[in-house]
């Protein structure tokens, strides 16, 4: 075969390439919108709100049908540590499916929100949750499209998974402090996930404190059985990683229900203030959640449940089964769309290549860097193969425990290597002497860094 045969082959192939690769990214972005938007019965929308110390955004799922003439009951969900609204889009997907508004919201200083007061080092955790949520209640709360009932109480309900689900606790808490004042709740029900009472009781919302001050809500917990990082603290305290745990049958979780005989998961509890008690127990870890068809099926059934009486008479969809759900056809589609983006690369870039403009952009491959020769030089290439494969284990339970003690190690560790670096540096100049002095320093600073 001629050169010039084989090049027009691989033009053609790579225009080939190409197309298939647009059409997987249009169609897996069309199909992933429709599955987003219900079939085009919902519009979600990017809003963001002022609160009294920041700013708040979040993704808006508001069903077509939903209007100032129509209020629907509300739902506000909300992700974990170093997550973003789309975390909960599951949830949001099939609840304004359903007829209900949703707001994924980000909660301060994730995703697009910004959390403007100045900060005590050392508490920026207790900067991102513990209002998030009573705030975005409180911007719900007025507008016209979320319902309230005679007495101006607001059908709102309030969720997280993780951090988020301290958010939901200190939204409900924070609501009945406010209800002694103002004589009405904002918050009408709530759902937290993947979270007992944990960080909240640092902020003296520890579980009899919350307990009280959920009264008459409807409130429900998902505490699944193999949950890493909650629900069973004498389980933990053995040390393994991954425990089955019955939270429902812990001292915190029958106060949580109120102490009734036998109390089984996924039954409803009606306490003596009239408040609604419930707790859902997956075979789940704490991260899948997010993905789960059984999680997302318990979402739904308390929603339904919590909102009985409050559906709008269009809401026709509102007595879909649990087990009717469309949310994964989204990631798929997702998926899809993505695996076009990275199809496209190097087709694209062959073809672009052709172009006089970036044709000069090509040119022979004539560098070779070769491995260490020494057996000095093989050792320490693999510790630093190494090190850098360890490092993120090392480097991520320090920052998530944010202990005095690893801080200190990591910050300890980092003045030794630019020490190190700086030696290492002076010793190879003088050995090496002015002819290799660039690179010396280019490479010294770069290491310190």
């Amino acid at each position: 075969m001629s050169n010039s045969t084989s090049k027009s082959t691989k033009s053609k192939k790579s225009v080939w390439l190409v197309a298939v690769s647009i059409v997987l990214i249009l169609l897996g972005s069309i199909l992933a919108q429709m599955f987003n938007t219900s079939f085009y019965s919902t519009k979600v929308t990017r809003i963001s709100f002022e609160t009294e110390v920041g700013t708040l955004s979040g993704l808006l799922y508001m069903p077509k049908t939903a209007s100032e003439n129509d209020p629907r009951p509300t739902i506000i969900t909300t992700h974990g540590y170093l997550n973003s609204a789309e975390m909960q889009d599951a949830g949001a997907i099939e609840l304004s499916r359903r007829g209900y508004v949703v707001l994924a919201l980000d909660m301060y200083d994730h995703g697009h929100s910004i959390y403007e007061k100045d900060l005590e080092s050392g508490k920026e955790f207790f900067s991102f949750w513990p209002s998030s949520l009573f705030d975005a209640a409180q911007y719900m709360y007025d507008q016209d499209y979320v319902l309230k009932d005679e007495s101006g109480n607001g059908i709102i309900a309030v969720a997280g998974h993780s951090m988020g689900g301290f958010s939901a606790t200190m939204a409900m808490v924070m609501d009945e402090q406010s209800y002694a004042t103002l004589g009405l709740r904002k918050i009408y029900a709530g759902l937290t996930m993947g979270s007992d009472y944990l960080w909240a009781g640092y902020l003296g919302a520890t579980s009899d404190v919350a307990a009280a001050a959920f009264g008459p809500r409807f409130v429900g917990k998902i505490a699944a059985h193999y949950d890493e990082f909650f629900f069973d603290l004498v389980a933990e305290s053995t040390g393994e990683t991954v425990i089955r745990k019955n939270y429902i049958n812990t001292s915190e979780g029958e106060e949580f229900l109120g102490y009734p005989e036998n109390s089984t998961e996924g039954t409803i509890y009606t306490l003596d203030n009239g408040g609604k008690r419930v707790i859902y127990m997956p075979n789940e870890t704490h991260p899948w959640n997010h993905f789960s068809v059984t999680t997302t099926g318990h979402q739904i059934d308390f929603y339904t449940a919590a909102f009985e009486g409050f559906v709008s008479p269009d809401q026709d969809s509102a007595n879909l089964a649990s087990d009717s759900q469309i949310w994964f056809l989204k990631e798929l589609f997702e998926f899809v769309a993505l695996v076009g983006f990275f199809l496209l690369f190097i087709p694209l870039i062959s073809l672009l290549l052709k172009v006089p403009f970036f044709s000069k952009a090509k040119t022979e491959a004539n560098l070779q860097i070769e491995g260490p020769k020494t057996l000095g030089g093989k050792s320490v290439f693999w510790l630093i193969i190494v090190f850098c494969t360890l490092f993120p284990a090392l480097y991520f339970p320090t920052l998530m425990d944010k202990t005095g003690t690893g801080m200190k190690i990591l910050k300890v560790s980092s003045l030794v290597v630019i020490a190190l670096s700086v030696v290492f540096g002076i010793y190879t100049y003088v050995k090496k002497g002015k002819e290799k002095i660039k690179p010396i320093i280019i490479g010294t600073l770069l290491t310190a860094v």
